[in-house]
């Protein structure tokens, strides 16, 4: 919920747990992986979601 109403997230934010390796602990801002900003596997992932839901979506 805070993702998506905290009044200081930025668009490409990141959250998620922030304890021991990210595994476990209170949700809060965290560091991406670097194969998130790959804007090669971005449009791979968007293609496949595509194809599997049937949709298609112009940006």
């Amino acid at each position: 919920m805070y993702a998506a109403l905290g009044p200081d997230v930025k668009s490409g934010d990141y959250f998620g747990p922030t304890g021991f390796n990210g595994m476990k602990g209170k949700p809060g801002k965290v560091k991406s992986k670097p194969h998130s900003y790959d804007e090669k596997i971005a449009s791979e992932l968007w293609d496949v979601s595509e194809k599997l839901t049937g949709e298609k979506f112009v940006l």
